[in-house]
């Protein structure tokens, strides 16, 4: 696995389940605004999906699923990447969006958050440092 990872990022800890047929998860952190962070999770993200067949990301900051269907169903698969590739360069879109959209196995981007506790932590940390 360290050869998927290690050229786009480092590994802090590895932890082995005590069960041998526990899934498998990746907890990957990222610099959030920074384009080159996003494009190293994107191919991270990518190399995981087609080495050890990760078909499942869990997105910070959203809940409930992607519809990447849209985006992945356009006729031409280099339209695509450059569109996807410049909302990742302006930020609107990170690392696992733009693998969603461009990788060459489909993959479920679900959002892992409550909206509700997500917006409370937000308001107060701007609370915070008003």
């Amino acid at each position: 696995m360290s050869q998927l990872i290690l050229p786009y990022g480092s590994i802090l800890e590895a932890h082995l389940a005590k069960k041998p047929n526990a899934p498998f998860i990746v907890h990957i952190q990222d610099a959030h605004g920074i384009e080159e962070a996003q494009k190293n999770m994107a191919a991270m993200i990518e190399g995981l999906s087609e080495n050890r067949g990760v078909s499942l990301v869990g997105v910070e900051a959203a809940q409930g699923p992607f519809n990447m269907g849209p985006y992945r169903d356009w006729p031409d698969a280099n339209v695509t990447r450059d569109v996807a590739t410049y909302f990742l360069k302006d930020g609107t879109i990170g690392g696992a969006e733009f693998a969603g959209i461009t990788a060459p196995k489909p993959l479920t981007l679900w959002g892992i958050e409550d909206t509700d506790l997500y917006l409370a932590n937000v308001h107060a940390l701007i609370d915070a440092t008003s």
